[in-house]
């Protein structure tokens, strides 16, 4: 008799589980088969190397970054996540190769939006460096706030830098001339206006610094 009863409990237990809720998918994948949808013009056949919702502005946003021949930029307002909204695609953001990291975003402690790229295969020449942009929302404006790029010789152990802050017109300069050799620190003025997101050009809203580094 005990083993009816088990054998009742068991089947009852698999017909609980045949007739269950499924579960919701996250709010990631709602938002995502909406951007990408069949009839949205936002669709895009590249491969997505990351992605992240976020909070700005008294908004809700999602950035993008998909592999192209570079790494392509987008970033949508999610408010309504059925209706997803692009703001602004930027094609060719940042170098991405095979031998590049460019699947790193992240929000910072102040709430701002950071993208960065890393020179990656390490057993590969001398140059090692990376690159990060800080993105901020201000009055329903998109801002390129800052812009830091680090370069530095693995073997002779040259470290060069240059850290732009588009809002607040200064840029700091780090430099050492090999391996022991002294840090110099220097800070500067910038008169580049703070740019749109959907206007920055890497290379022409640059400061002499910055090219100078990325010339080693």
């Amino acid at each position: 008799m005990k083993y009816l009863i088990l054998i009742c409990a068991l089947i009852m237990g698999l017909s609980c589980i045949a007739h269950a809720e499924p579960a919701q998918k996250p709010l990631d994948d709602a938002i995502t088969q909406t951007i990408y949808g069949e009839d949205n013009f936002a669709k895009s056949p590249h491969q997505l190397l990351n992605g992240l919702n976020y909070k700005a502005d008294g908004g809700k946003f999602r950035a993008e970054i998909r592999s192209n021949d570079d790494c392509d930029l987008s970033i949508y307002d999610i408010s309504n996540p059925s209706n997803p909204v692009l703001l602004v695609q930027k094609i060719g953001f940042l170098t991405c190769t095979l031998r590049t990291d460019v699947e790193r975003l992240k929000i910072t402690s102040k709430g701002s939006l950071q993208v960065m790229a890393t020179w990656a295969e390490s057993g590969v020449g001398r140059d090692r460096w990376d690159e990060t942009v800080t993105i901020v929302h201000r009055d329903g404006k998109i801002l390129v706030a800052g812009y830091t790029y680090k370069w530095r010789d693995s073997i002779e152990g040259d470290n060069h830098s240059c850290d732009v802050n588009y809002l607040s017109g200064r840029e700091e300069v780090v430099d050492q001339y090999g391996s022991g050799h002294p840090i110099e620190t220097h800070h500067l003025k910038i008169t580049i206006p703070i740019p749109l997101l959907k206007d920055w050009d890497i290379a022409k809203d640059q400061t002499q610094r910055c090219k100078d580094i990325k010339d080693y």
